[in-house]
């Protein structure tokens, strides 16, 4: 029943409206209207607390309605009396805990998957570097299956540039005339 008394607005924001809160008190909609507009007049009370929209009632007429936000709610329930006004309290607050932690749970794991993201494009770039100095370097030699080293020299322009930067970005040994490869242990 709570979960269902709580949403997440376009805006990424858990909120209710005051129809379902006067339903589940049990109070007569317009009565809970006059006491959301009394609250709005308080100067600390913003229009961002209880948005006015409206629905269609059942004979398809028009009228209002408030979207209340965590705080907006705070507010009206304090005015609020009885048993079912203290049990909606404990229970909407426990609503709204969940549905955060939901949302906190969801912001995680998008970091997370950013975070591979981001690896496997480092990874994917490092290889190809790689893949570009093994090319200019040729095939590995038979006896410990790297690269023969060869003197840079012979590359000229662009071709040395490159060889150059990638073996010094890849950790690669890096001499005025060589690039050396060594085995990782």
């Amino acid at each position: 029943m709570m979960n269902e008394l709580v949403k997440i607005s376009e805006n990424k924001e858990v909120v209710t409206d005051s129809l379902k809160v006067a339903e589940y008190f049990e109070k007569r909609h317009p009565d809970l209207l006059r006491r959301i507009r009394n609250l709005l007049l308080h100067p600390k009370i913003t229009e961002r607390n209880f948005t006015l929209s409206e629905y269609l009632d059942s004979t398809g007429r028009k009228l209002p309605l408030y979207i209340i936000d965590r705080d907006g709610f705070s507010y009206l329930a304090l005015g609020l009396t009885g048993k079912k006004a203290l049990d909606y309290k404990i229970e909407f607050t426990q609503a709204f805990k969940k549905v955060l932690l939901t949302i906190q749970d969801q912001q995680k794991l998008l970091l997370n998957q950013q975070k591979l993201l981001t690896e496997k494009a480092q990874t994917e770039n490092k290889l190809f570097k790689l893949d570009y100095v093994l090319e200019e370097f040729g095939e590995p030699s038979a006896a410990n299956g790297l690269p023969r080293t060869k003197p840079i020299a012979y590359l000229r322009g662009e071709r040395e540039q490159k060889v150059r930067i990638f073996s010094d970005e890849l950790g690669l040994y890096s001499k005025p005339y060589h690039v050396k490869f060594e085995r990782e242990n």
